[in-house]
C-alpha cells in the first residue's frame, strides 16, 4: 500500500497553529489505478477518538473539482473539531471535456457514465478503506458519505446501487451499508423510472434549494428516466417510513450546495442523533433565511438540462 508522509504544511501546522489554518490531511493513500488517472484520498484525524468517518465527495459538474479545495478543508476542520475523521476522496470527472445542450439523448449517456464513473470510483475508495481499516484505525461500520452537488449525486446514487443491488456495488462486502448520507443539493440519476428501494436506506439528510436550476429540487422525467431531487426523494422516504431529515431552503439556488458551514449545527445533530445512537428521528423544515443570498456558482454540466 503506498502512502505518503506528512507535509511541509502539516508540519507547520502542528508547530506554529492557529485557530484560522486550514487543517492538512494526517496521511494520504493511492486507492485505485485507473487508465486515466491514478485516484487518492486523504484523511483528516480528530484529536481524540474519531466517533465516526466521513467519507467526502466534492462537486463541480463531472467537470471541475478537487478533494482539498480552501472551502471543504474549512469544514473538515469543523468536522475534525467535534470528533468526526474526514476521508476526501479524488474520481474521474467523467464529464469533462463534453459539450452538448439540451436534454438529449447524448447528453443522457454522457451523464449517465459519469455518474457511474464516480459511483465505481467511490466504492473502491470504500473497499480499500474497508480492507485497510485496521492499518488506517477506520471502524468501516461508522462510514458516513457527504457529497456536494456532483459528489451529493454520487453519494444518494450510490447508496441507490447499494440498497438495490447494483453491479457497481459488487466490489463492497456483501452486508456493508453506510451509517448514513449527507446530501448538499443531490438528486438520484435513475435509468428504471423512479426511486425505488429494494431494502431501506441508511439515515439521509439533505439541504437543497427550492429555487436550483443546476441540479433539480423535484424531479425531471423523460420516458424511463428520473432525475429526482431532494423534494421528490423525500416524498418517497416518508412515504416509505425511511429515516430522513430534509432542510428545503425557499428562494435559494444551487448555491446550497456549498452550504456545508452554514448547516453544521445540523449535520452535527443529524450524525450524532440519528446515525451514532440510530434513533428515527424525522425533521421534514422549511427554512426561510433572507440573508442567505443566492450564488454566482458555475453551472457545470447541468446547465443544460433546463434550456
Amino acid at each position: 500500500m503506498k502512502r505518503i508522509a506528512l507535509t511541509l504544511v502539516s508540519l507547520l501546522v502542528a508547530l506554529h497553529g492557529s485557530a484560522k489554518s486550514l487543517p492538512a490531511s494526517d496521511a494520504t493513500y493511492l486507492f485505485a489505478q485507473r487508465d486515466s488517472c491514478d485516484l487518492y484520498l486523504d484523511v483528516y484525524e480528530p484529536s481524540g477518538k474519531a466517533r465516526a468517518s466521513v467519507i467526502f465527495v466534492f462537486g463541480g459538474g463531472f467537470i471541475t473539482g478537487s478533494r482539498d479545495s480552501k472551502e471543504a478543508r474549512e469544514w473538515f476542520g469543523e468536522l475534525i473539531a467535534n470528533g468526526y475523521r474526514v476521508i476526501s476522496i479524488d474520481y474521474r470527472l467523467g464529464l469533462k471535456g463534453f459539450h452538448g445542450a439540451g436534454l438529449n439523448r447524448r447528453f443522457i449517456e454522457a451523464t449517465r457514465n459519469a455518474i457511474d464513473m464516480a459511483v465505481e470510483d467511490l466504492f473502491s475508495a470504500t473497499a480499500f478503506i474497508i480492507e485497510n481499516s485496521a492499518e488506517i484505525g477506520i471502524d468501516p461500520s461508522s462510514l458516513v458519505v457527504s457529497g456536494s452537488s456532483a459528489g451529493a449525486i454520487t453519494a444518494m446514487q450510490a447508496e441507490w446501487e447499494i440498497c438495490n443491488g447494483g453491479e457497481l456495488a459488487g466490489i463492497l462486502p456483501e452486508d456493508f451499508n453506510y451509517a448514513g448520507v449527507i446530501s448538499f443539493s443531490g438528486a438520484l440519476y435513475n435509468y428504471e423510472g423512479g426511486p425505488v428501494y429494494a431494502k431501506e436506506p441508511c439515515p439521509t439528510l439533505m439541504f437543497h434549494g427550492t429555487e436550483d436550476k443546476i441540479v433539480p429540487y423535484d424531479r425531471i422525467k423523460m420516458g424511463k428516466l428520473y432525475f429526482g431531487g431532494s423534494k421528490s426523494l423525500a416524498t418517497a422516504f416518508q412515504k416509505n417510513g425511511f429515516n430522513y431529515n430534509i432542510y428545503r431552503f425557499k428562494g435559494n439556488d444551487h448555491g446550497i450546495a456549498g452550504s456545508m458551514m452554514r448547516n453544521i449545527n445540523e449535520e452535527l445533530r443529524f450524525l450524532e442523533t440519528n446515525v451514532l445512537k440510530g434513533e428515527k428521528r424525522i425533521i421534514d423544515a422549511t427554512v426561510s433565511d433572507p440573508g442567505l443570498k443566492n450564488s454566482d456558482l458555475a453551472s457545470g454540466g447541468f446547465a443544460s438540462l433546463y434550456d
